[in-house]
């Protein structure tokens, strides 16, 4: 009997929760949705991803003098010509050297002018019987000898100014200086101590990456002229930069069939700084025909991109589409939809395949 009135029980707890079930799945309320059609219009060829901005040229300066740091003539992070000077490495023992070789060098060359007048005068002597073959190229010899050996002294003078002109350390490039590796009165050795660094930021580049996919497009393009790139910060405010394409590379990466590009751009008011991250933009050609829906009507699913399609009876359709590429707010669909279809561009998240909606205004 207990037995007999438990089951009654639930029969009579499960009957109202049972229909509460059908009535929400079969129910005839429309879900309320905006919507949009379907366009098919010119669309720019483009695409979009993240990039990263990079130096065209980084230089890391050093030493090319052994000695002491004399003096720092800029500050930190100081933007610099080609040729400023930067820092004076002491001179001192390099301007003694060099006025040592001098003097060797005015010596010798009064001995090389007192052995040509000697080769001149024995070969008038031997042209005249007075003087013997051997002695005439024994002068000869002496001669030709100096000549030789002048070529080196001069060559010890040349370098001796090259050291003496390194003591005076200038920018080989245009740029920001990074933080200073030496100060005044630490010592540097030759080509081993590093005393600073400068990224050249005017221009810049912007390096990005797209799918391969895009390439036989680029290819077709590539006589036309330089290819438009925009880069805009990240950042609240900034404004968008217009630059061309400058670089691409020469492999695709196998692992992840993208192709890294750059883009360089003048960037004039130093608003990019090198690691700086900037949404990139790039814009090879126009497509006429495209099909668009706005970019809010493409969900994501575990099967990939899908919209729902209004039907004539105000019931919706799950299609699975596929998508080309997202321009601002708009998205150009290369399969799955047609001009002039109505897609739900809001209120998705009520929505099932087969569910009736109500169009409201957006």
């Amino acid at each position: 009997m207990n037995r007999l009135l438990l089951a009654a029980g639930i029969l009579a707890l499960a009957a109202p929760m049972g229909a509460c079930k059908k009535k929400a799945k079969t129910g005839d309320a429309a879900v309320p949705v905006t919507t949009a059609p379907v366009q098919k219009k010119e669309m720019p060829m483009m695409y979009q991803a993240p990039g990263t901005a990079e130096p065209i040229r980084t230089v890391q300066v050093t030493a090319r003098v052994d000695g002491e740091v004399l003096k720092v003539n800029i500050r930190e992070g100081a933007m610099v010509k080609k040729g400023d000077l930067l820092m004076v490495i002491d001179p001192a023992p390099y301007k003694e050297k060099l006025q040592k070789l001098q003097a060797d060098l005015a010596s010798n060359q009064k001995q090389l002018d007192f052995l040509k007048s000697e080769e001149a005068r024995y070969k008038k002597l031997f042209d005249g019987g007075a003087a013997s073959q051997e002695e005439y190229e024994t002068h000869h010899t002496n001669l030709h000898k100096m000549i030789a050996d002048m070529d080196g002294y001069r060559a010890q003078v040349a370098s001796a100014q090259l050291d003496l002109q390194y003591c005076s350390v200038a920018a080989p490039i245009a740029g920001k200086t990074g933080s200073l590796q030496v100060h005044e009165g630490a010592g540097v050795k030759k080509s081993d101590t590093k005393l600073l660094s400068i990224n050249q930021l005017v221009p810049i580049y912007v390096r990005f990456s797209m799918p391969e996919r895009y390439l036989p497009a680029l290819r077709s393009v590539k006589d036309k002229g330089p290819l438009k790139v925009v880069a805009q910060e990240t950042g609240p405010g900034s404004k968008p930069l217009q630059g061309t394409m400058a670089f691409l590379d020469n492999a695709v990466d196998p692992a992840t069939g993208m192709i890294m590009m750059k883009g360089e751009f003048p960037n004039q008011d130093i608003s990019l700084f090198p690691g700086e991250f900037a949404n990139v933009t790039l814009t090879w050609d126009t497509q006429k025909d495209a099909v668009v829906v706005p970019a809010t009507a493409v969900q994501k699913g575990q099967e990939g991109d899908y919209v729902f399609v209004v039907r004539g009876d105000s019931t919706v359709e799950l299609r699975q589409v596929t998508v080309d590429r997202v321009v601002g707010d708009e998205t150009v669909v290369a399969k799955g939809l047609a001009a002039g279809e109505t897609v739900v561009t809001d209120g998705q998240i009520r929505l099932i395949d087969g569910a009736k909606v109500a169009a409201k205004a957006p």
